[in-house]
């Protein structure tokens, strides 16, 4: 049996990991995914996945929580091992892992603040038999994957087509074929002041540019009253089948987002935020970096 090991708190590392058990076929087999989310409930799990949550109180007790771990793998009979984001956990649970849990150990990297993450005082992750790269990464960061993996392999995270109800595909018809305004997206779990704030640049945008929207909020947050009346606040999960229609799509700097917008970045218009272990505003600067470059080399119309 395997086991994905994904500690966060938001959907984002939920989306991520469900991305990756599609891209590399890890539900053939029974797997199980360990995660403290509470948004564990918006999931529509793939086959032979099964989620474990993670007790909250182990936060504040890395003994207690490694000596779990070790009991969970051995009950289980795990074989294989999955980390997600964090190469040592996100309280360095994984650091100095003991050495009689035979198991190969399998990194998902992506881009940390990695200035903050070495704070744990991270030296001796599992040893990796590989590292799978989702996106490029500081140079001291791959330098310790390097050093703790036998090779490090780029993968194309493919996203398992979405598994809408029949309820939210009407909706979402709907929205698009009544509406006689540009639908402009504003896509953002939590937390609510977030959402406000790219909602108020949503709107900023649409008085300098003299546009009357519609604006469609997707949030797993609560709704708030807004200066304009043109919204529709939806929970909607996920939220990637509405962007191909949409003629604006405003957001963060997360992983997912800014995987999904990818081949819509022309209507993307995003706002870093500030995290802790998460560098959104590195994520920003690349994409921007690559929109300029593009339009420096476009021939001339």
């Amino acid at each position: 049996m395997k086991l994905y090991y994904a500690n966060g708190s938001g959907l984002g590392h939920l989306t991520r990991t469900l991305a990756v058990i599609h891209t590399l076929q890890l539900n053939q087999e029974p797997i199980l995914l360990f995660t403290a989310s509470d948004h564990t409930d918006c999931l529509r799990l793939p086959k032979n996945v099964e989620i474990v949550k993670i007790p909250a109180y182990f936060a504040n007790n890395q003994r207690s929580y490694q000596n779990w771990l070790c009991e969970q793998i051995e009950f289980h009979q795990i074989s294989e091992v999955y980390i997600d984001a964090f190469p040592c956990g996100i309280v360095g649970e994984w650091n100095n892992f003991p050495d009689y849990i035979k198991v190969d150990f399998y990194h998902i990297g992506r881009v940390l603040n990695w200035q903050n993450y070495e704070r744990l005082e991270i030296n001796r992750p599992p040893s990796f038999k590989a590292t799978y790269l989702l996106e490029n990464v500081d140079p001291k960061h791959k330098r310790f994957l390097q050093i703790h993996s036998q090779e490090l392999i780029t993968l194309d995270l493919s996203y398992p087509p979405a598994a809408l109800n029949r309820k939210e595909r009407e909706l979402v018809n709907t929205i698009f074929s009544i509406s006689d305004k540009p639908i402009w997206l504003i896509v953002h779990s939590e937390p609510q002041e977030e959402v406000k704030q790219l909602c108020a640049y949503a709107i900023e945008i649409s008085q300098i540019e003299n546009v009357q929207p519609y604006f469609v909020i997707i949030s797993q947050t609560k709704p708030f009253r807004s200066i304009t009346s043109n919204i529709l606040w939806m929970n909607l999960y996920p939220a990637f089948p509405m962007f191909d229609k949409a003629d604006r799509i405003f957001s963060a700097c997360g992983f997912n987002v800014m995987q999904q917008t990818e081949m819509y970045k022309e209507k993307h218009m995003f706002l870093p935020f500030q995290r802790h272990y998460d560098n959104q505003f590195l994520r920003a600067k690349k994409r921007n970096f690559e929109q300029k470059r593009r339009k420096s080399i476009e021939p001339p119309e």
